[in-house]
């Protein structure tokens, strides 16, 4: 097992779980699931003798970021989604007829969220009352359930 990042910083583990003649499917393991993917290449594996040995013994490093490209995406979209998700539930709950809350997510190099509360007048937004901001999966999370 090997654990990597993505290119949000979101960690996510890989584990070989077959090598095939021309391919070797592998679990991707993140907080929110797992998923197994494929991994296809152009030639035997045997026929790079020193990628087969460590492949066939579990060992990932020889497995690289462009091989990855679609499990990546995978943890991606599903951290996002869950935070996305605890997020719009924690402002939905918030809300009421004096306080607005509402939430910004960014996914530029890494994952950011701000989260304001906003003084409602007559239906109307008409002062931000305080704003939290975290950066990074488990920064985000803490503060989920820090507002909890």
């Amino acid at each position: 097992m090997k654990t990597l990042k993505t290119n949000l910083g979101i960690e996510y583990d890989i584990e070989i779980v077959e090598v095939g003649v021309r391919n070797i499917i592998i679990n991707v393991t993140c907080e929110e699931g797992t998923k197994e993917f494929l991994l296809s290449f152009d030639y035997p594996l045997k026929d790079d003798n020193e990628f087969y040995s460590q492949v066939i013994n579990n060992d990932c490093s020889q497995i690289t970021n462009e091989d990855l490209i679609e499990a990546e995406k995978w943890v991606n979209e599903v951290t996002v989604s869950f935070i996305s998700s605890e997020v719009s539930k924690l402002c939905v709950k918030k809300t009421n007829d004096i306080e607005y809350w509402h939430y910004s997510i960014f996914t530029l190099g890494i994952i950011r969220v701000s989260i304001f509360n906003s003084i409602l007048s007559d239906g109307r937004i008409e002062d931000n009352k305080e704003s939290f901001f975290a950066n990074g999966e488990k920064e985000i999370k803490e503060l989920i359930n820090k507002l909890k």
